[in-house]
């Protein structure tokens, strides 16, 4: 009973020490749909906000160091993933009914993108590494004889050269 008791207390102390709460963005507007990865040094957080996608540089140690914006425009962009293989950093987003994706480098600095890495009906795009290939998954809507969808996913080796 009392090694329970413990690492109750071990897990709660924990949760006290890591729990500090700082800003990421703050604005007048809606401020959403955050992702975060880790290139091990650094958390990376892709977020939306009022329709631009923004991506937020963080220290280990709850400090942001820099942020910037992937889009900005017209085109209402949201719904941003973020993965990292080890040189680079994959995002993909939402705009309108496909999915969009742009290569940023670890200074923050776009190097290829955007460009359409799915076409029509496409929503909400998630996107991971492993084994020298992202995985893209996204909703795909199908509206025939009411409202269908399913998740597509597609393999891409490199950045740009896609598993068929």
């Amino acid at each position: 009973m009392k090694i329970k008791y413990l690492l109750v207390s071990i897990v709660l102390l924990m949760a006290s020490t890591y729990a500090k709460e700082f800003a990421i963005s703050t604005g007048a507007s809606h401020q959403k749909h955050p992702e975060i990865v880790f290139d091990g040094a650094m958390y990376r957080v892709v977020y939306d906000s009022v329709g631009d996608i923004w991506c937020a540089k963080v220290t280990p140690e709850g400090a942001v160091a820099s942020k910037v914006r992937l889009t900005s425009g017209a085109d209402p962009d949201s719904t941003p993933s973020i993965a990292f293989d080890g040189t680079n950093f994959f995002i993909v987003w939402t705009r309108y009914s496909s999915t969009f994706g742009a290569i940023m480098n670890q200074n923050g600095q776009i190097i290829s993108g955007p460009f359409m890495v799915q076409m029509n009906g496409y929503f909400h795009p998630v996107i991971t590494y492993a084994n020298n290939r992202f995985l893209i998954a996204a909703s795909y809507l199908i509206l025939t004889n009411g409202t269908q969808g399913r998740i597509i996913a597609a393999i891409l080796t490199g950045i740009f050269t896609e598993i068929s």
